[in-house]
């Protein structure tokens, strides 16, 4: 159960259920969720069970009931009040699963995790703190990809505890089947790495290299990517026309929103008329001396540089190849 698209209001919406749409009552939509997930986890407390509770707050459009931005309208500008009461009605919701897994008798055989999926939006309105990060969402710096993370499993995890081990999205799956001694199936591989004795045993920092990458519809090689390895990171910045989405995009978003039957067109999108310059020249960090990346050492460590270019563009070309054998070509 959820919305359709890459966003939705939050009062009036269809939810997509099971395929079939059905119009808001006017609940809340963080309330909906939190509901739903409350149903979920009564109706399947007598066998295992997989939540993945999608809250889409705080993600615009910005809007909450008025008791949960009421505490923040003295401190902050009128959205950022909003948006932080929507956090707090999410994070009050959270409060209720934990009470529904405790009333079951679920709570200490339940591993639950709270992450996001992304750094915050940080222009106008929504500038806010992001501890000092250099870049936000949607970019391969520190400030877009460094996120909340927090694990409550009783037994194994000491309250109030932190692990500083490195840890990508990727590593979510195989760690969550291990400590739930799960196999994977013969033939099976995946791109994440096996971290729950790193989360269990202390810190660490990944020995192999991982990637990050993203732009509008067909990947661009060193257009807002970098790779780490290490203490050490290599980000090649966004190219701006790779980034952008034409209008008539946003008008299929509104259209699957709201209609029953999904448009044929929705993907691949055609994007042959994009015109993408050289990428910009990459900035190596140290991540170990300057977490937040002020200080590009691209110059003094040019071996390394090239090195993990290199390595780069072996991972590139790789994924490309599982990209044009899933996505049909543009004709």
């Amino acid at each position: 159960m959820g919305f359709r698209g890459g966003w939705s209001d939050y009062y009036q919406y269809k939810l997509d259920r099971n395929g079939i749409l059905e119009a808001s009552d006017g609940t809340y939509m963080t309330d909906v969720i939190t509901e739903e997930s409350i149903r979920f986890i009564r109706e399947n407390r007598e066998q295992p069970f997989f939540l993945h509770a999608a809250y889409n707050a705080p993600h615009f459009p910005f809007q909450c009931p008025e008791e949960y931005a009421a505490p923040f309208r003295k401190r902050f500008n009128p959205t950022l009040a909003t948006l932080y009461g929507m956090i707090a009605c999410m994070d009050e919701g959270i409060g209720k699963l934990l009470d529904v897994l405790e009333e079951t008798g679920l709570s200490d055989n339940t591993i639950v995790i709270f992450a996001s999926d992304n750094g915050p939006q940080l222009y106008g309105d929504t500038n806010r703190y992001n501890c000092y990060l250099n870049g936000q969402k949607g970019e391969a710096f520190e400030g877009g990809i460094r996120v909340p993370a927090v694990i409550r499993w009783p037994g194994h995890i000491a309250p109030d505890s932190r692990c500083h081990a490195f840890f990508h999205g990727v590593d979510w799956f195989p760690t969550l089947l291990s400590a739930c001694r799960l196999e994977l199936p013969d033939g099976v591989s995946l791109d994440g790495k096996n971290r729950l004795d790193e989360i269990l045993l202390g810190s660490s920092s990944p020995s192999e290299p991982y990637y990050w990458q993203w732009n509008r519809f067909t990947p661009v090689s060193k257009c807002n990517a970098a790779v780490r390895c290490g203490k050490w990171k290599l980000v090649w910045p966004p190219v701006e026309e790779a980034m952008q989405v034409p209008p008539y995009v946003v008008e299929i978003d509104e259209r699957i929103k709201q209609e029953e039957t999904v448009p044929d067109t929705l993907y691949p999108f055609d994007d042959s008329y994009r015109r993408i310059p050289a990428p910009h020249p990459p900035r190596l960090y140290n991540l170990e001396d300057d977490p937040l990346e002020r200080h590009d050492v691209s110059i003094d460590y040019p071996e390394i540089t090239e090195s993990l270019s290199q390595v780069f563009d072996r991972w590139f070309d790789n994924v490309m190849k599982d990209y044009h054998t899933a996505v049909p070509e543009h004709r």
